[in-house]
């Protein structure tokens, strides 16, 4: 019986030193939110949201970000809702590790609650990156030059 327990503590304990450490879902450190309008990935006008890492100063966020937009455009009581399950669309997202590490966020849902005339955003978002990630949104105004699409 005693030999018995202790390969079964020798089992626990090997498991226990080489399970490999499971991964930081990278979202939970994206703390900023920032809204804007820009041109989207298909040359269309687009209501951009940012979330960041570091608070941005200089008008462009540095990876790593979470880039999500959508091209209807708020109704008439400042709402939008939508779906996506594609790389790209009227709905969609974008997850940059670095500069040069950028991939589409395949699948989400934005949900866009309230609007106030300077820009801000307040709703809820929901995607997948390294996992599920969702919560509230509350999006500042990001100041950006004007941009013509097209």
């Amino acid at each position: 019986m005693r030999r018995t327990f202790q390969c079964r503590a020798l089992l626990l304990l090997a498991a226990t030193v080489c399970t490999p450490a499971l991964a930081v879902d990278p979202a939970t450190e994206l703390t900023y939110a920032y809204s804007t309008r820009s041109c989207g990935p298909i040359d269309q006008p687009v209501t951009m949201i940012y979330l960041t890492r570091d608070p941005v100063t200089d008008g462009q966020p540095r990876p790593p970000y979470v880039q999500l937009w959508f091209a209807q455009g708020l109704d008439e009581n400042g709402r939008f809702e939508g779906r996506w399950n594609g790389p790209q669309g009227d709905v969609g997202g974008t997850w940059c590790s670095t500069e040069q590490d950028c991939n589409p966020v395949k699948s989400g849902k934005l949900k866009i609650q309230r609007s106030a005339e300077d820009g801000t955003l307040n709703g809820e978002i929901e995607f997948e990156l390294e996992g599920p990630v969702r919560g509230p949104l509350n999006a500042e105004p990001l100041p950006a030059k004007h941009q013509l699409c097209g």
